[in-house]
């Protein structure tokens, strides 16, 4: 995806050659959206793949971890 390199297997994540950190669960969430480029998921989707099953919050947990890889990930070849 452009310069963004996802390695699941080493659950290594880097953007324009510099290595991005990310939670267990940011990166579990990156991983399913890089899986599937172009699609539109869907909130219960993503809780379901990414989410324990007994997960009973709000769905908005989504927007909120979406927000944080935006962070993380926006201007990184830039050196922010």
């Amino acid at each position: 995806m452009g310069d963004l390199i996802v390695d699941p297997a080493t659950r290594h994540v880097s953007r324009a050659g510099q290595e991005v950190q990310l939670t267990a669960r940011e990166f579990a969430l990156l991983e399913f959206l890089a899986a599937h480029p172009g699609q539109v998921l869907s909130r219960s989707r993503l809780l379901d793949h990414v989410w324990d099953a007994n997960y009973t919050g709000s769905t908005n947990i989504v927007d909120v971890y979406v927000g944080y890889l935006r962070k993380k990930l926006e201007y990184r070849s830039a050196g922010r």
